[in-house]
């Protein structure tokens, strides 16, 4: 009978701490996300290939930052039923929307922070076409 008294307590301080730290303000991110060893937050490349606009960073997004009401494609905001994906580390993210044929297309994105709450220094993307990659390089 004790150690079953015993197993029940051990369950109950279990769940217990599982329901405070989800009261707080934590999130899994669902991939190893560690610090930046003081590089800077900036984007190192863009795909715009096959309706998907792919983004590379330089370290790990904070996904909370990256919404579509703070991307803008062409002067005018994402649609907010816009789909965003991280890759497991966060440095990798694909927002699925199409750049118009034809035209050079900028994409500015705004209020975008590390997962260690770095600004983007990069802010805005000009002269994207679709079905082309640019790599920038690291300063």
């Amino acid at each position: 009978m004790n150690r079953l008294k015993i197993f029940f307590v051990l369950i109950l301080i279990s769940v217990c701490a599982v329901l405070v730290a989800q009261s707080s303000d934590s999130q899994s991110y669902h991939g190893k996300r560690v610090s930046s060893n003081q590089t800077p937050f900036e984007i190192v490349f863009i795909s715009t290939e096959n309706g998907i606009i792919q983004l590379g960073f330089s370290i790990p997004v904070n996904p909370q930052s990256l919404k579509p009401e703070n991307i803008y494609l062409n002067r005018k905001p994402l649609n907010k039923d816009t789909t965003i994906k991280f890759n497991k580390t966060g440095k990798i993210v694909e927002i699925s929307a199409t750049l118009p044929s034809g035209v050079e297309s900028v994409l500015a994105i705004n209020e975008v922070r590390s997962f260690d709450d770095q600004t983007l220094e990069t802010s805005e993307l000009t002269e994207l076409v679709p079905g082309e990659t640019k790599d920038y390089s690291l300063k």
